[in-house]
């Protein structure tokens, strides 16, 4: 037998090749030390010191404790008390959780149920066992839920579980309309509702739903001395800009809300903001959150359509309206209620966004004579329909129009018979229309811009039929004109916006872009545009100028007008980033905020002009004795 044992290993030795190192690795030496330590604690072999919380001792090895928790090995390593002591008592850790966690440490080990779980994280937590607390930090995620999230949220963010915290937020992020319904949100401390207040992603259908849930927790629940002082901390992360006017002042007559510190100016800012009378916001209030049901959309009015042949005789109003989102749907527009029959044969009117409706002035009737009108119409974003308004004092139209302060300018124009002077501003509260200060020269085809208390009217057509090169400048405080030469204007039917604190002027028969910063009172030239856009329709959306449509001054037959440019001043770069459903000129482009619940799209077919339209000659640059007759 003995012989034959040798004569394997010989047989083996001589079929493999020679090694100088064998490296050799033995898996289940850890386990099995650890399960020799295990032996030797319920054994009571070689302990070296006992774990006491409240009555309960637990023996336990000082090796085994250091090399499995930072806390044992700071306390057995370094100069402090417990380092020799045969007893050491540990303060404020449940014995139970205790024996869990020193099974845990022998065994590698542990049952985790929803009854252990949270006091079993906090105990690993406090001995720095960092898998067991992820252990007990995903099963925690796996049973959050709408009851439960935020006192989930707050235990995590009081034991630093980064992972369960953000699971938690998110949970209550998304199920907010169902969160804020439970016993749990009224008693919620005002830090937490401040992070989902904030929250970019908050699921909400409006920012009114969040202020309502707001003040259901502020009256109700717990702790309110504790809410009262906090809630404007709270309250302040509300893009109130975006809650709607009726909201606003229902809550401008709560004096238990009025009454706590700073909300009175909080929502006196956000009525100012609704009235456009502030230009200054805090940042979360410019733009809707990205998971809200609202958008900020390019929004085209009327305007004249443009049936591919330049004679501008040939051209045709148009009653119908559209937006669209940007930048993706720059190719997909939609219809909005058209403009009203009555005023089907008006062109020439300018439109200009108020108090996120859009409100449309003046105009050339071809149905009437001499032609301008007075009429003013209101179109209500939210729901999608034209009011009519109180009428302008002055006939006019090719004037111009713009917001400050909370009231609505409409300045200078042409009567049908001359250039005028006049400028009248709106009162929305008592719906009148005063006639103001009128300008130094009378303009029509010019455009504004306001900033800073001050109305800036750039060029325009003159009596005698010249381009004013200068700017007209309403100072609102002291009600006076003056003149600014700094910015030279040569050309006719330009438009201008502002943006970041800058006046960008362009369009025209030229592609130049002209910039006047009247801070510094200086001009400067900036990236020209791509094509020429003559009585173009232009706003600015996310840091950005839109342009879209005008006459391109190009005479070919099967030319279009329908091309939409962007300017970006990040990079002094114009783009071409899509079309208008038709090609237009003399139109407005408004940006404002609307409810994509709301929202539909038509069949492309439905996207054409439709109802009575009218003949018109356009803006002087046709054959005046043209007759398409």
């Amino acid at each position: 037998m003995a012989s034959s044992t040798v004569s394997m290993c010989d047989d083996v030795g001589t079929g493999q090749e020679r090694r100088d190192i064998c490296n050799f690795e033995n898996y289940a030496l850890p386990g099995a030390v650890l399960a020799s330590f295990n032996e030797l604690r319920h054994s009571n072999d070689l302990i070296d010191v006992v774990l006491v919380a409240e009555d309960k001792e637990i023996p336990c090895h000082r090796i085994v404790l250091a090399a499995s928790s930072p806390y044992f090995k700071a306390m057995f390593t370094r100069n402090v008390e417990e380092r020799s002591q045969q007893k050491v008592t540990l303060r404020d850790v449940n014995p139970i959780m205790l024996q869990m966690i020193i099974d845990y440490v022998y065994t590698s080990q542990v049952r985790i149920t929803t009854e252990n779980v949270q006091e079993l994280l906090s105990t690993a937590n406090f001995f720095l066992i960092k898998c067991l607390v992820y252990a007990c930090s995903n099963f925690l995620i796996r049973q959050v839920d709408v009851d439960n999230c935020i006192e989930m949220h707050s235990f995590a963010e009081c034991q630093g579980c980064d992972e369960l915290s953000r699971a938690a937020c998110g949970f209550a992020v998304r199920e907010f309309a169902d969160v804020c319904k439970t016993e749990t949100f009224l008693n919620a401390s005002p830090h937490l509702l401040s992070q989902y207040a904030a929250h970019e992603n908050l699921n909400i259908r409006s920012e009114a739903e969040l202020l309502r849930a707001l003040l259901e927790w502020l009256t109700h629940g717990d702790q309110r001395e504790v809410k009262q002082q906090n809630f404007l901390s709270v309250v302040r992360h509300v893009r109130l800009p975006f809650v709607g006017q009726e909201c606003l002042e229902e809550l401008s007559k709560l004096p238990a809300v009025m009454r706590l510190t700073g909300c009175k100016k909080l929502f006196a800012l956000a009525m100012d903001c609704r009235e456009d009378r502030v230009t200054s916001l805090p940042d979360e209030w410019k733009h809707p959150r990205k998971s809200s049901n609202y958008a900020e959309v390019l929004v085209i009015i009327g305007g004249v359509c443009n049936n591919h042949n330049r004679l501008p005789t040939r051209n045709k109003s148009n009653p119908e309206n559209y937006w669209c989102e940007v930048p993706l749907e720059l190719h997909k527009w939609n219809k909005l209620a058209p403009i009203p029959y009555m005023i089907r044969n008006v062109v020439m009117y300018d439109v200009v966004r108020f108090k996120n409706d859009v409100y449309l002035t003046g105009g050339f009737d071809g149905e009437m004579h001499p032609g301008a009108t007075t009429s003013v119409w209101a179109y209500r974003t939210e729901m999608d329909t034209w009011e009519k308004q109180k009428g302008l004092n002055v006939a006019r139209y090719q004037h111009c129009s713009s917001v400050l302060t909370g009231h609505i300018f409409v300045i200078g124009g042409y009567d049908g018979q001359n250039k005028l002077s006049s400028v009248e501003m709106y009162e929305s509260k008592n719906n009148t229309w005063t006639c103001i200060q009128p300008m130094i020269t009378p303009v029509a085809f010019a455009t504004a811009t306001a900033f800073n208390g001050r109305l800036f009217v750039i060029g325009g057509m003159t009596q005698d039929d010249r381009v004013f090169n200068g700017i007209q400048c309403y100072n609102l405080e002291s009600q006076t004109w003056s003149i600014i030469t700094t910015l030279q204007i040569k050309r006719k039917g330009c438009k201008s916006v502002l943006l970041n604190d800058l006046i960008y002027v362009f369009g025209g028969v030229t592609r130049e872009v002209q910039v006047y910063d009247p801070e510094c009172d200086k001009a400067l030239n900036v990236a020209p545009m791509i094509a020429a856009h003559m009585c173009t329709g232009a706003t600015v959306l996310k840091g950005k100028i839109y342009v879209a449509g005008g006459d391109n001054l190009q005479d070919t037959a099967k030319n279009r007008w329908d091309s939409v440019e962007c300017y970006d001043p990040v990079t002094d770069e114009w783009t071409v980033v899509g079309t208008m459903p038709l090609s237009l000129y003399l139109h407005g482009l408004v940006t404002v905020i609307r409810n994509c619940l709301t929202m539909h799209t038509p069949p492309n077919e439905m996207l054409q002009p439709i109802g009575p339209s009218m003949l018109y000659r356009g803006y002087g640059e046709g054959r005046v004795d043209f007759d398409p007759r």
